[in-house]
């Protein structure tokens, strides 16, 4: 199953790099990369709820881990995919401005998510009333 959820990743991050090089309107570049950052953060945060599930159920001081390797991939991809786009404004003069902020969002997003599910996994794993 974790193969499948990084292969979803690296494929869809793939693909989209693929549509920036070899598509010349900007217009589909922006459509698509803001659909690609909705996908990818919407499957980063179910990843955090099923987790914070995981660890509400399970005795107290015990927690589930977190896949850091899915939000550290997820990131390096937003960064790449944002330098690209950054690079074809540069050589072709395609203006993807929805592109670029969704690229640069979605990365600070998913350190906010890694964040999150850090202190939302202490949280969850603190069942004793304070």
């Amino acid at each position: 199953m974790n193969f499948f959820k990084i292969f979803i990743i690296v494929f869809g991050s793939l693909l989209m790099g693929a549509m920036i090089f070899f598509i010349d309107d900007s217009s589909v570049i922006d459509a698509t990369a803001a659909t690609y950052f909705i996908l990818i953060n919407a499957f980063l945060g179910v990843d955090i709820a099923a987790m914070l599930n995981n660890s509400a159920s399970m005795p107290p001081g015990e927690y589930k881990n977190m896949k850091f390797y899915r939000y550290i991939l997820s990131f390096v991809f937003m960064i790449i995919l944002f330098v690209m786009v950054v690079y074809r404004k540069e050589v072709n003069g395609i203006n993807s401005i929805v592109a670029m902020s969704s690229f640069s969002s979605g990365a600070m997003i998913i350190l906010a998510l890694l964040l999150s599910g850090l202190e939302g996994n202490k949280i969850a794993s603190r069942k004793a009333p304070r």
